[in-house]
This record gives structure tokens, sequence and C-alpha cells, in this order.
């Protein structure tokens, strides 16, 4: 009755890694061995964020590489084409490992959070405040795991129950359940249920833990998303923009004043602008993969992710520019500008400040921040009206002004929605240059042959989701998603 579920969990631990790294394994909590007061409930709520690192970065190294098929980074060892192979040209074997990560670590969150939420109202040692913070957390970060698993794999298996016994329909052989499903059963709940439970400020006192905010940011971007492919709910547009202004009516956050300081080691975890992010830590083993794998062989690096050069050919030369990219590189006593490369890709610079030495350094991943928010609201108002209106033409000027380092760059007024909405996209693709957003922005909006120059083989809609891993075919007799 559980075979398919029990393998899910079974399997959490098998993952694969960018690298081979000599880390214990995180301990897998069971109600069996937790005392639930305030404390061991904070031990199973931190399990929830070490859970996406599965010992060794998984999160950050994995979504990486689903970017890789978007139009803002290339695969700096093998040609940009081989690298895309798998997401444009649908060969479900050649990265196996990698999307049986990405698949697995949505579901090690998922399994910890029906947990949290089947365990912790049980407690009798805790207040209620202290429980529903903490169950905030859990709705908070099961919706997003789901919000993740849709855009990447599609229908899903709709688990709730941390013994695998039953899917949110009852079900106790356990189908794929229906995307559209998924967000109005689970997503858009799980983070109404964490907006009104989770705090104005994170427990944690920065910007590693969410709080009512981040949760208001992530549901306009899952109200954008439920707008766009493949549910195209334009309806939501105005939810999306409705939300969005919340945050930036709120008056919780801000841009910081410099672009640069977003990325210093010195402010990782400052909640100025980050709303929500997975703080890394070497010496904790949840280290950040933004190292020596960002840096260009020619300078003595691996070379694994680079900028893609017609990208930067568009980006305006403004400060984000300037910081975003490494254009020279100095290796061997050599000094060239990566135009004399054979790939002709710059290298990628915005997480320089964290390390360059190492496989893993410390930093953080940036889930959400104010400039989401942002650009959110503008996006969406637009798309709701029909026009933009005065909050949307300042959002954006916000984001332009603090790119091009304090001095005002605003957009032509009077635009069509539609030139005003290729304007907002083309500030996220700038602002959110090489933060693993880009894929999901494209495939959302149907964009990704629009902008990318590879020549797709295959249908369009057959291009914008990955491979369920084999492994979960083989065992489920699930079928595989169309073009693989």
């Amino acid at each position: 009755m559980k075979r398919i579920t029990q393998y899910i969990i079974g399997t959490l631990l098998l993952c694969s890694s960018c690298a081979k790294l000599d880390q214990a394994p995180h301990s897998f909590l069971t109600p069996e061995n937790l005392e639930y007061d305030e404390q061991g409930i904070q031990t199973m709520a931190n399990g929830l964020y070490t859970a996406l690192w599965m010992g060794n970065w998984d999160f950050s190294c994995r979504q990486v590489i689903l970017m890789l098929g978007s139009d803002d980074m290339i695969c700096g060892t093998i040609t940009k084409r081989g690298t895309q192979v798998d997401i444009l040209n649908k060969d479900a074997g050649l990265l196996k490992d990698d999307i049986k990560s990405l698949w697995l670590n949505m579901y090690k969150v998922i399994q910890l959070s029906n947990m949290m939420l089947t365990e912790i109202p049980k407690s009798t040692q805790a207040t209620q405040e202290v429980k529903n913070k903490y169950l905030g957390e859990a709705y908070f970060m099961r919706g997003y795991a789901y919000f993740m698993l849709v855009r990447m794999f599609g229908d899903v298996p709709a688990i709730i129950d941390y013994n695998a016994a039953t899917d949110i329909f009852g079900n106790k052989k356990i189908p794929r359940t229906r995307v559209a499903d998924i967000y109005d059963k689970l997503i858009v709940n799980d983070l109404q249920q964490a907006e009104a439970l989770l705090p104005d400020i994170p427990r944690s006192n920065n910007n590693s833990r969410p709080c009512k905010w981040a949760a208001k940011t992530i549901l306009a971007d899952v109200y954008i998303t439920m707008a766009g492919w493949p549910l195209k709910r334009t309806e939501m547009y105005t939810k999306a923009a409705e939300k969005a202004k919340e945050v930036i009516d709120g008056h919780k956050y801000r841009l910081m004043d410099n672009y640069s300081d977003l990325w210093l080691l010195s402010r990782m975890s400052d909640m100025t602008e980050h709303i929500f992010a997975l703080n890394h830590s070497v010496t904790q083993g949840t280290g950040g993969q933004y190292g020596i794998s960002y840096l260009a062989a020619e300078e003595t690096g691996w070379g694994d992710y680079l900028g893609d050069s017609l990208f930067y050919e568009k980006y305006p030369n403004d400060k984000r520019k300037e910081w975003n990219y490494v254009t020279t590189f100095t290796g061997n006593g050599v000094t060239i500008n990566f135009k004399q490369t054979p790939l002709h890709a710059p290298a990628i610079g915005k997480y320089r400040n964290w390390g360059t030495k190492s496989s893993i350094v410390d930093g953080i991943t940036p889930i959400c921040r104010y400039a989401d928010a942002l650009l959110l609201y503008a996006e969406a108002q637009n798309k709701a009206d029909g026009a933009p209106n005065s909050l949307s033409y300042d959002c954006v000027n916000q984001i332009r002004k603090r790119g091009n380092g304090g001095v005002a760059n605003d957009l032509q007024p009077g635009l069509s929605a539609d030139s005003f909405t290729k304007a907002v996209a083309d500030e996220r693709g700038w602002e959110f240059f090489a933060e693993f957003r880009r894929w999901h922005e494209l495939v959302r909006t149907q964009q990704v042959e629009a902008v990318n120059r590879l020549t797709v083989t295959q249908k369009t809609k057959n291009q914008y989701l990955m491979p369920v891993p084999v492994d979960e075919l083989t065992v489920t007799g699930w079928q595989q998603n169309p073009g693989y």
C-alpha cells in the first residue's frame, strides 16, 4: 500500500552531490526521538533548512544547473548546447543524479514539514504562540517545496501525511496530482497559513528564517506564476499585485543603497533587503557552491558556470553589470579579456566576496528580497489593469536608480502595456542575474525560445518541465513527462 511513498522517503538520503565531501549526514528526526518543548520543536524546525542541502549544497548546486536552460548563464566546462540538452532536447538520462537530487530534496522538506504539522499541535509543553511560529515555518517550507516541484516537474505526488500513507485526496495508491490541484489545495493554502502564523520578524533575527513578509512575497510569486504558463489564470495578476503591494506598504524592507552590498559576506544575514535566504556555513556543513566553480578556467578556476555573452552585451552598463561580471582573467602570469577565450564568455562576479579558493564557501542563496516585491507588483499591476500606474513606474525606477549608482534613470513615461511588460522583464533579468530565477520567469511567460539562441527541437510545451527521475517511474509505473 505504501510502496510508492516508502520509496520516496527511503531514498531521501541517497542524493548525489557536486563534490566529494567528508561530512556527517544530518540526523533524520522522528516523533519518537524528540521532546515537544520549545527546544525540541526548534530542533525539528531547523531540520527544514538543513534538509535543502542534504549535507552538501544540493539545492543551490542543482538549481544553477536548471538555470543553464535560460539565456543568462552557460556552463563553461562543455558547450552550452551540451549542457542544455537535458532541458531543451529532452534526454532524461544525462543529468540523472541532479534531477533526482532536486526531486528528493523537496520531498525531504515536505516530509519534515508534514511531521511538524502533525506533531506540534499535540505538544502540551509549548505555548500556542510558540507552536504557531513553528507551524508557520512548516507551512511556508511545504508550500515553497511544492511550488518548486510543480515548476520543475509538473504533476507530482501530493503527500501531506508524514507516514506517507495517503495523498491530499486520501488515495492510498498515490498518483501524480495535477498541477492545478497542487496550487489550489496545497501551495496557496500553505502560504496563506504561513502568512497568518509567522511573526513580522524572523525568529532568527536575520534573513535565515522566513517571516510573514517572506510568505507574502512568495505568495505574490505564486499568484503571478498561476497567471502564466501552464494554468494561465490571468485573474491571478490582480492577486499578485495586491499581495506584492502589501509588502511594499508594510515598509519593513527597502532597497540597499548599493547593489554590491547585497553580496558582501559581512552583510549576508542582513534584513534590509533580503527577506529570506538560505545562509551557508562551511563550518556547519552547509557551505554554498559559489567558490571556484564560478571562476573561469583562464584564471585557474573550474569554469562550471559563466555568463552568457549575448546576455552580457544586452545588459546596460550600470553598477550592477560592473559587480556581476568579471571580464579579464589572470592566470599563470597572463591576463586576457573574456573575448579572447574559447567560449567568449565573461565570468560571474556576483558571489566573489564569499571566497574563490574552495569549492564550498559561506554566503547565501537568496530566496526572496524586496526587489522581488517591487518588480512583481509592477508586472502584475500592469497585466491586471492593462496599463502601468504611477506606483508601478516608481517600483521599476527605484530598481533602475539603485542599479545606476543612485542616479535617476527612469523609464520613458507613457509606455504601452506590452512595452512596460518587456521593460519589467528585462529589469528582472538584469537585477536577478545568476540568482536562479531566470528559467522560471522565461517558462511562465513562455519566452524560452524567444530569448534562447539554441535551435529548439521539441514542441514548446514539452520543453518547460524536467523529466521525472527514472527510478521513480520504475517503482510507481508513472508515465514520464512528454518529450523524454
